[in-house]
């Protein structure tokens, strides 16, 4: 009963970062350039399941989130973010196990060059190409995710995250 419970509140919170995918009211473009700037829910709440879950866990859920986006997204390429979100949850495994030896300021940035490794892997295999331009829109992201990750952490769990 417990496993059907924590199965139906997964389906319940990823079927509503979907929703909140969706409708992003946080997408921005800088005017006259092709810099991006978006908070990605779906990689937040997956780094945010890297506290939670175990490494095998973190997989399966990455695998299971990253089929949905492809299905949802990008049908032309199925298969693709369920390999990138699963290899990101392998190593975002380590934040959990780690927790003890490494510091606050190792974590965020291990986070943040996961974040940036996702992001240059689905620039590179959706848009064909690599720009100055599109390589500070991935940093920007990047950088986003942490920063959130820092503030809900700090503001929500009180520091008992990180």
């Amino acid at each position: 009963m417990k496993f059907f419970y924590l199965l139906l509140r997964i389906l319940f919170q990823v079927y509503a970062i979907f929703v909140l995918t969706w409708y992003n009211p946080f997408s921005f473009s800088i005017i006259d350039s092709s810099i991006k700037i978006n908070l990605d829910f779906i990689l937040i709440y997956f780094v945010f399941q890297s506290f939670f879950f175990s490494r095998v866990g973190l997989v399966f859920l990455g695998c299971f989130i990253g089929y949905l986006l492809d299905l949802d997204l990008e049908t032309s390429l199925v298969g693709l973010n369920c390999f990138f979100l699963s290899i990101a949850g392998y190593f975002l495994g380590l934040i959990k196990i780690n927790s003890g030896n490494w510091t606050n300021t190792i974590k965020n940035v291990y986070i943040w060059i996961i974040c940036l490794i996702f992001f240059i892997n689905k620039y590179a295999f959706y848009n064909y190409s690599l720009s100055l331009l599109d390589f500070i829109s991935i940093l920007i992201n990047s950088s986003l995710i942490v920063i959130t990750l820092i503030i809900v952490n700090k503001f929500y769990y009180k520091g008992k995250l990180i």
